[in-house]
């Protein structure tokens, strides 16, 4: 373990060699003849010198998203190596409300996700051996996620026998971490024994078939754009259909279907000129609201809004309305202000649970648990 010096009488002990050695030394007189002595076991001794640990498989920054199950994230003997002393493992968290670091006995690093939490944390894992450090640093991001909004009470609800009642967002109360509850909620109100839901949006909405006919005139203008229904693309199964109404009369003055993707094809909503009885069709600067009758909810659902932009043009697509992708989204609890109205039973009086829920409107995780909601149905006198 000695390699010789460019003089020829320098040694240098091997890199990280400590102990003792054996130099095998002769000398020369200078002498012609017998000028050689014998060849002498040198010893020298080589002290030890600290080596400070080194880094030698950097941890990778980490990426997960909120509510993730707990990580194995790195095994530090693989992270940190020392050539002469055993190390120490120490750490710093400068975010322990979202990430909790564990090394257990094996050197082992786990990370635990506080839930509903998420931000960025960031890490620094120190190797010590009793004299030299050395760190790595790792940057942890938890990315939100949406979670599901929960119904945790109600207001005391009830009616008298055979009356409707509007079930609304303010009946109930429900905690959601990540929204502002109503805003942009949606109610669902469930069957249920003892009571019917009125289908539409809300009581006095168009009903089908009777209220989709409607009288062609050359006086119209083309709606374009899709449809979704509770976030779904409407169906392509030639029975779903949209429908124009005038919201003062409820006169059906136009209906489309729908094909691959929610698009709305050939509903052309038609104005009222000559050959029309009076009132029968669109007129310049009045407003008409969108109804879809959904057959596999059984139910006629009105978009939340009236729209205010028709024009004639002799059927033409009209131009405040002529975007494809433009989405338009309807709910199932009908439209007209997130409302559902049930009718009890005739004769029936006593409590009704009434199943609901709630939808946050975000992609992922925005339905809510299934509430039942107490409705108690007062008695009223018959007449005899």
């Amino acid at each position: 373990p000695v390699s010789i010096g460019g003089d020829g009488n320098t040694i240098v002990p091997d890199e990280n060699y400590f102990g003792d050695l054996t130099v095998p030394v002769f000398v020369d007189d200078g002498e012609a003849e017998n000028s050689q002595s014998n060849t002498f076991d040198l010893l020298v001794t080589v002290t030890s010198v600290n080596d400070a640990p080194v880094l030698i498989d950097a941890i990778d920054d980490v990426q997960v998203e909120e509510n993730s199950d707990p990580i194995v994230l790195a095994d530090l003997d693989d992270v940190f190596m020392d050539i002469d002393s055993d190390l120490a493992f120490t750490y710093s968290n400068d975010n322990e409300s979202l990430v909790t670091v564990t090394i257990d006995g094996d050197n082992a690093v786990t990370l635990t996700f506080t839930g509903g939490a998420n931000g960025t944390a960031n890490l620094t894992f120190i190797a010590d051996d009793g004299e030299f450090t050395v760190t790595d640093e790792v940057l942890v991001t938890v990315t939100p996620t949406n979670d599901p909004p929960e119904i945790t009470g109600q207001d005391e609800l009830f009616t008298p026998e055979e009356t409707p009642l509007t079930i609304t967002l303010g009946d109930l109360s429900v905690e959601d971490v990540d929204n502002t509850y109503p805003d942009d909620f949606t109610l669902t109100v469930l069957e249920g024994d003892n009571y019917t839901i009125e289908s539409g949006s809300g009581s006095g909405g168009p009903t089908y078939p009777d209220d989709f006919g409607f009288t062609t005139t050359p006086s119209s203008g083309a709606f374009l754009g899709q449809v979704t229904i509770d976030g779904v693309g409407a169906e392509d199964n030639g029975v779903d259909i949209i429908a124009a109404f005038e919201p003062e009369g409820g006169i059906c003055v136009g209906t489309g279907f729908f094909v691959s993707g929610g698009y709305i094809y050939g509903l052309n909503i038609y104005g009222d000129d000559t050959t029309t009885p009076e009132d029968d069709g669109m007129n310049s600067g009045e407003n008409f609201v969108l109804c879809v009758y959904d057959e596999s909810a059984g139910g006629v659902f009105c978009y939340e809004s009236e729209f205010d932009q028709w024009s004639n043009e002799n059927g033409g697509v009209i131009p405040a309305y002529s975007d494809w992708e433009e989405v338009y989204g309807f709910t199932s609890s009908g439209g007209g202000g997130n409302t559902n109205t049930i009718v009890p039973d005739e004769n029936y009086f006593g409590d009704l649970t009434v199943p609901v829920f709630v939808d946050d409107g975000e992609d992922e995780d925005s339905q809510s648990n299934t509430f039942g909601l107490l409705v108690t149905v007062t008695s009223v006198n018959d007449v005899p």
